[in-house]
C-alpha cells in the first residue's frame, strides 16, 4: 500500500514550500520541473531527492506531463497536488490517507474525490486526486482520470492562483482552442467558453456554450453552461435572455442553489421573494461547483472592478443589518475593515463582530479619518443624500481614499421611508448614470431604470 505523491511545477517558488509542507511525511514525493528559471527546484530539493529536471519537454499537453512523472513513482496509489494547492488539513490528515487506502482496497474502489476549495471565496467542488497508479490522465487541459468513479471523502485541497500563470495568460486559451479542433471534443468546449468569459468576450463564450450544449450530456456541467450563459447575456445587458438561460440552468437541476438565486435578482420585487424562498429550500445536490452565493450585483463588481479585493484597508459606509452582503467578501479577502454607519442600533451590532475592526457611529459627511483607506465602500448610499449634496459629498469622500471610491444605490427613481424608525433609510434623492459621470465615475447599471430591483455602481479609481 505505497503512496506517492506526484507533482508538475515550473516557477513556483511563491508557493511551493506551502504546498510540501502540508504533504511531508504522506509518501515519497515526485516533482517534475517543466522549464522553471526560479529557486522552484531548490525549494523542491529541501523536501525530496525525486526532483526530475530538464529531462521532459513541455508540449502544452498537462495529462502527458502528469503521465510522465506518475510513471517515475514506486507506488501503488499516486496523490495528485499543484504547487499553488496545500492540504487543508496538513499533517492530521495523514492517518486518513493510509485509513482511506485501506478502504479503497477492500472495496475494489479506484479513484477518490477529494474537496477542492477556493482560497479566498471559499467555492467548493470535488475531484478525484487520489487513485490507483494503473489510470491515466487524459485531456491535454482541465484533466481528468481514465476511470470514472463518484467515490468521496472529507479530505480537503485549498486552491490559490499562481502569479506563474501571468508569464503565459493565454496558455489555457491557446491549449483549448487547439483541443476544440476535434469536432469529438465535449468538455474542452465547455472550458474554452470560460475562457472567453474570463476575457469579458461574453458574445464569443456564449457561441462556444451554445455549440458545447449541443453535445452535452452531463446534468452538472450542463447546469452550470446554462448559468454561465445567463452571466454573459446579463453583462451584455440582454435581460430577456439572461432569464430563459438561468431558467435552462433550472430546468436541468432545481436544486440548483446559485442559479435560483441569480434568477431572483434578475426579475421584479414580487416573484424576487419566491425565487429566494426556492433558493433556501435548495440543497446544491449534482451541481458542479458550489459557489459562495453572490446576487447579480456582486458579479457586477466582479465584472467591473477585478482589482477591488486585491488591497488591504476599507472603509464600509451603511452597515446596514440586513443588506450588508458584500461586507463577508471584504472580510474573507482579509481587509482590515472600518464602518461608519449613522443608526447607532446599526452600529452597536457591529461593535465587537469578529473582523471588524472600527466602528463610527456618524454620518459620512462627518467622518474625518487620520489615515486614508485603500477603498471607501459606500453601498445604499448616495440616494440617501439631496442631489444638491451629491458632489460635496463625494469629494470629501475622495480626500479619505487611496484607491477607489464604489457607490451603489438603485438606479432612477425608488421612493422610500423610514424603516422601523431609522430615519436614514429615507431616499432623498434619485441616482441616475449621469449624476456620476460628470463627477467622472464611471457607471454600471443592471435591471431596468426606476424600477425597484435595479442597480447603478459608480467608481472612480483615484490616483495619488
Amino acid at each position: 500500500m505505497r503512496l506517492a505523491i506526484c507533482m508538475i511545477v515550473k516557477n513556483e517558488e511563491a508557493h511551493l514550500e506551502r504546498c510540501l509542507k502540508s504533504v511531508q511525511g504522506l509518501g515519497d514525493i515526485y516533482i517534475l520541473d517543466t522549464g522553471s528559471t526560479d529557486r522552484t527546484c531548490e525549494i523542491a530539493r529541501k523536501y525530496t531527492d525525486k526532483v526530475f529536471e530538464n529531462e521532459y519537454k513541455w508540449n502544452d499537453n498537462f495529462a502527458e506531463a502528469r503521465n510522465y512523472i506518475k510513471a517515475k513513482a514506486n507506488a501503488d496509489w499516486i496523490f495528485s497536488i499543484d504547487a499553488d494547492e496545500y492540504l487543508e488539513q496538513g499533517q492530521a490528515v495523514h492517518h486518513a490517507f493510509h485509513k482511506i487506502i485501506e478502504d479503497m482496497e477492500l472495496h475494489g474502489v479506484n479513484t477518490m474525490n477529494v474537496i477542492l476549495k477556493a482560497e479566498g471565496t471559499g467555492a467548493t467542488h470535488t475531484f478525484p486526486r487520489l487513485f490507483r497508479k494503473s489510470i491515466d490522465w487524459k485531456g491535454a487541459i482541465h484533466n481528468y482520470l481514465s476511470v470514472s468513479e463518484q467515490n468521496k471523502c472529507d479530505i480537503t485541497i485549498i486552491y490559490g492562483y499562481s502569479e506563474a500563470h501571468k508569464k503565459d495568460p493565454d496558455r489555457s486559451l491557446r491549449i483549448l482552442t487547439k483541443e476544440c479542433e476535434d469536432p469529438k471534443k465535449v468538455r474542452e468546449k465547455f472550458y474554452l467558453a470560460r475562457e472567453y468569459w474570463y476575457r469579458k468576450d461574453y458574445q464569443t463564450a456564449i457561441n462556444w456554450y451554445d455549440k458545447y450544449l449541443q453535445v452535452a450530456w452531463w446534468g452538472p456541467e450542463m447546469a452550470d453552461a446554462n448559468l454561465m450563459r445567463a452571466r454573459c447575456y446579463l453583462a451584455m445587458k440582454n435581460y430577456k435572455m439572461a432569464r430563459r438561460a438561468c431558467l435552462d440552468a433550472i430546468n436541468i437541476n432545481a436544486d440548483y442553489k446559485e442559479a435560483l438565486h441569480f434568477m431572483a435578482g434578475l426579475t421584479g420585487p414580487n416573484s424576487s421573494a419566491r425565487w429566494s424562498q426556492f433558493a433556501d429550500l435548495a440543497t446544491n445536490k449534482n451541481v458542479l461547483f458550489v459557489n459562495d452565493i453572490k446576487d447579480e450585483r456582486e458579479y457586477q463588481l466582479d465584472r467591473c472592478i477585478p482589482d477591488l479585493f486585491k488591497f488591504k484597508t476599507v472603509l464600509y459606509v451603511g452597515a446596514n443589518t440586513h443588506r450588508c452582503h458584500i461586507l463577508p467578501t471584504f472580510r474573507n479577502r482579509g481587509y482590515e475593515i472600518d464602518i461608519v454607519e449613522p443608526h447607532k442600533p446599526n452600529c452597536d451590532y457591529y461593535t465587537g463582530v469578529i473582523g471588524i475592526r472600527n466602528t463610527y457611529n456618524v454620518t459620512i459627511q462627518e467622518f474625518n479619518p487620520e489615515d486614508k483607506y485603500d477603498v471607501v465602500f459606500w453601498w445604499h448610499g448616495p440616494e440617501h443624500v439631496k442631489k444638491e449634496e451629491l458632489e460635496s459629498t463625494l469629494k470629501h469622500i475622495e480626500s479619505m481614499t487611496k484607491k477607489y471610491v464604489v457607490l451603489g444605490c438603485p438606479w432612477g427613481n425608488n421612493p422610500q421611508e423610514a424603516i422601523d424608525g431609522n430615519y436614514f433609510e429615507i431616499h432623498r434623492s434619485s441616482m441616475y448614470v449621469e449624476d456620476f459621470e460628470k463627477l467622472g465615475y464611471n457607471v454600471d447599471t443592471i435591471g431596468t431604470k426606476d424600477n425597484w430591483n435595479s442597480n447603478l455602481i459608480a467608481w472612480k479609481k483615484l490616483e495619488e
